[in-house]
């Protein structure tokens, strides 16, 4: 399982840790040996990068711009997307503060995720950045020394018991907000601004469990 977590990091360049979200097929594309697999079959794909589609989605009167890429992005035959599902502090964040979130923004974020889903397009969701960039390790060691906490630079992102804390609970906070909405699309089928499959809940729970955190 390390050395899945290690091939993720390889993968996914500047982000540290992130989570896979299947989208159309009640399986998780695993790992065999070198080779990635879906329900025991090769897993070839094409993807692309879209940092941005949680921030638009986040806004109701945008989310026909997130519609037309992944539509436009599954005709074209791609099947895998790298987005985002954080961003910490800074302008228009999901994370406002350590532990305290806007709903808009994951309003957003779950509109993107059921999207993808209805176009078959499988989702990489990145849970926190390398980089400073939209917060990232930067900022969850920046909320550590504000709460007085002893951090040195941000690599304590990996060994502070504090800072791995505010990971964790970041992931759980996707997690139960991906359930949460879950429950509100069943009960309210034709509303596409919330709600996911629970897949992508599992998902976040995978790289809790696999990444050193």
């Amino acid at each position: 399982m390390a050395s899945l977590a290690c091939a993720l990091r390889f993968l996914l360049g500047a982000f540290a840790c992130s989570a896979v979200a299947v989208a159309g097929s009640a399986a998780f594309v695993a790992r065999q040996g070198t080779q990635f697999v879906l329900e025991g079959s090769p897993f070839l794909y094409s993807g692309f990068n879209s940092y941005w589609m949680m921030h638009v989605a986040a806004e109701p009167v945008e989310r026909a711009k997130v519609t037309e890429v992944l539509r436009e992005a599954a005709a074209g035959g791609l099947t895998v997307c790298r987005r985002w599902a954080f961003s910490d502090g800074g302008d228009q964040p999901l994370q406002v503060s350590q532990g305290k979130y806007d709903e808009r923004v994951f309003q957003g974020l779950d509109f993107v995720i059921w999207e993808a889903q209805t176009r078959g397009v499988r989702l990489i969701l990145s849970l926190v950045n390398n980089v400073k960039d939209f917060g990232g390790r930067a900022q969850n060691v920046q909320w550590a020394r504000n709460a007085g906490v002893a951090v040195n630079g941000e690599d304590d992102f990996y060994t502070n018991p504090v800072v791995k804390g505010y990971y964790k609970n970041h992931i759980q906070s996707v997690d139960t907000n991906q359930q949460h909405h879950q429950r509100s699309r069943q009960r309210r089928p034709n509303d596409h601004g919330m709600g996911t499959n629970q897949r992508a809940s599992l998902s976040s729970r995978l790289v809790l469990e696999n990444c050193a955190c």
